[in-house]
């Protein structure tokens, strides 16, 4: 694997990766730090600020089922929860 200090910029480590990110807490400070480092990386992103607000979550869906649901779109999962100890 090619090391990411000598190539951080430009790098096409994560090409072909997509990130979903599932914010339930928002945070513009960590959603940019994670999909530039993503970008930076050679990846792509897909983004959800208000998960709360979606309808997985408004119905009533598990927190696991909604990732596994996510899961099935992409390679990485960030996700930022109110709940300490949610993404256990």
């Amino acid at each position: 694997m090619e090391s990411i200090e000598s190539n951080s910029f430009g790098s096409q480590m994560l090409k072909g990766y997509l990130m979903a990110t599932l914010f339930y807490e928002s945070s513009t400070r960590t959603r940019l730090s994670f999909e530039s480092a993503m970008k930076i990386l050679g990846g792509d992103v897909l983004t959800t600020e208000n998960a709360r607000e979606f309808s997985f979550a408004a119905k009533g869906e598990t927190l696991e089922y909604t990732i596994r649901t996510v899961e099935g779109y992409s390679d990485i999962i960030m996700m930022r929860h109110f709940e300490s100890g949610a993404t256990k």
